[in-house]
């Protein structure tokens, strides 16, 4: 798989089963918007990737702020220039942040 040129915003990115993830996309050529409400740990992702001379950058963000969110996609694609591929992993209390972005984006349950 070539994923070269595409640029993957992963969600949760510091840890897990999606680290793994991360480092398989950016093995296969992907920059890499590392994001994680943990900031240190999203370095550490983009550090294994680095060291594997794959592409990648931090980024914090609490998934549960609607606002926080827009902001950190709007921060990624002006970083980035655009984005290919959505890895969402980060999530806290499913049935919770579903209701609480579907009251916010406007939507009638």
């Amino acid at each position: 798989m070539d994923l070269g040129g595409k640029v993957a915003i992963v969600t949760g990115a510091g840890s897990g089963v999606v680290r793994e993830i991360t480092d398989v996309l950016g093995r296969e050529e992907a920059h890499i918007a590392a994001d994680d409400i943990n900031f240190d740990k999203a370095i550490e992702t983009v550090k294994i990737v680095t060291a594997q001379n794959g592409s990648a950058a931090a980024f914090k963000t609490g998934v549960i702020d609607y606002q926080e969110l827009s902001n950190a996609v709007t921060r990624i694609i002006s970083a980035c220039g655009h984005v290919d591929i959505l890895v969402n992993n980060a999530g806290y209390g499913i049935l919770k942040i579903s209701i609480q972005l579907i009251y916010q984006i406007g939507w009638r349950i």
